[in-house]
């Protein structure tokens, strides 16, 4: 895993400068989204998370909620990305 320190850092000065409208993370287990939280100043938008019948990731969305971050679905069988509610 490299910097994503770093990276973040970048993305938060492209943020504040307007660049972008959201920041947000891919895959990130709720050790790492706490981790990146407690360290950045602006904390992510979206998790996109990979979501299946065979792997439901129950805990992780509740983690996501409870940080009021956005999780956004991976379709597998139909394609395409969902925003969950």
């Amino acid at each position: 895993m490299g910097d994503f320190f770093a990276a973040w850092r970048a993305m938060e000065k492209a943020y504040k400068a307007g660049k972008l409208r959201a920041i947000g993370v891919a895959n990130f287990y709720p050790f790492m989204l706490e981790n990146l939280i407690e360290t950045v100043e602006i904390k992510p938008a979206v998790d996109q998370i990979e979501l299946h019948p065979f792997f439901q990731r129950e805990r992780d969305l509740a983690y996501m909620s409870v940080k009021n971050t956005e999780r956004a679905r991976r379709r597998w069988l139909c394609g395409g990305i969902s925003t969950a509610a």
